[in-house]
């Protein structure tokens, strides 16, 4: 028992890093003047849309955005064939080809918040508590501290060390912080949630019971 927890947490340390959720829009598809997909429903604060070209002449412009968030206004054609959009504000986000607007190009996505909280600013060293409650069902809090502004990625896999799941993977500034992580889409068992944040690493286990 104890050769295969230390076979696991190798694997969880060893695991290569992945990168932020980027939610693709493919612009003029096949040809058509339409937003690929046209609506997202699924993103949260932190997420960034990427509007890729495919064929013809057309932009993403914004035109009813949440209060708080930066409009946006940018071509999308052969030679601009990318745009990227960071989400800082929840709700709900429309914008159109002014091009093809009156021909149906338009798009949407809602955002929701993030699920990190920070609880508090002053912090001396980084930490990684044991989640609360544990056993769970279906969320759990996981509370850390970094003492310095860092990238910060929390990863969960299972007990055979595959990535299920990597809820955060954002730039934080210092603090303490509490993540509500929800598993109703996973199954009961032994899980194991891996914090990286600048040179710090550490690894935990919980255990989801439904």
């Amino acid at each position: 028992m104890k050769k295969t927890i230390l076979l696991l947490l190798a694997i969880l340390f060893t695991a290569p890093a992945l990168f932020p959720r980027v939610i693709v829009v493919t612009v003029g598809p096949n040809g058509t003047r339409t937003f690929d997909p046209a609506n997202i429903t699924n993103a949260v604060v932190g997420d960034t849309i990427r509007w890729v070209w495919s064929s013809g002449t057309h932009n993403t412009t914004s035109t009813t955005i949440p209060s708080g968030a930066t409009s946006w206004a940018s071509p999308i054609d052969g030679t601009n064939q990318t745009f990227n959009y960071k989400i800082t504000v929840p709700g709900t986000y429309n914008y159109v080809c002014t091009f093809h607007a009156a021909m149906g190009m338009t798009g949407s996505f809602i955002a929701a918040p993030n699920a990190i909280q920070q609880t508090g600013t002053v912090v001396n060293d980084y930490a990684l508590s044991q989640n609360y409650p544990n056993p769970f069902n279906p969320s759990t809090s996981i509370k850390f501290a970094i003492p310095v502004k860092s990238q910060v990625k929390i990863s969960i896999y299972n007990v055979a060390g595959v990535l299920v799941s990597q809820p955060v993977n954002e730039n934080l500034n210092e603090g303490e912080y509490k993540y509500e992580f929800n598993a109703s889409g996973l199954s009961s068992g032994v899980y194991f949630y891996k914090i990286e944040a600048g040179k710090f690493s550490q690894v935990k286990h919980m255990v989801l019971l439904k």
